[in-house]
């Protein structure tokens, strides 16, 4: 093969690829063996939940921020959990699982 350059053709005949450094390369099952997926139904992704609340025994009603859809295709609502922090935004939360939970409710929206 040839490339013609400014000055002239230059002959540039195939060539064999570098070997690797030290004759091998490294992996990640160098430093881990045997990786495993340990992260279960992580949040894969965030609709807005507008228009909808959690209910609870005790007549009140939470408005949801949104619905978390999971890894394993089910999804959960999430609300704004007042903690002594202040007020925190988990989607990781499932509102189903707060004490006295009774459903989820369309108010509009």
């Amino acid at each position: 093969m040839a490339t013609n350059t400014t000055g002239s053709v230059v002959e540039q005949f195939p060539r064999r690829a570098p070997d690797p450094p030290h004759g091998h390369v490294n992996t990640s099952r160098v430093v881990e063996e045997d990786l495993e997926y340990t992260d279960s139904n992580e949040v894969l992704h965030i609709v807005s939940a507008s228009g909808w609340c959690a209910t609870f025994k005790d007549g009140r009603e939470e408005p949801l921020v949104g619905w978390a859809v999971l890894e394993n295709d089910r999804a959960h609502g999430f609300i704004v959990a007042g903690r002594s922090g202040g007020p925190v935004i988990d989607a990781s939360a499932d509102v189903s699982k707060e004490p006295g939970f009774t459903g989820y409710k369309y108010i509009g929206g």
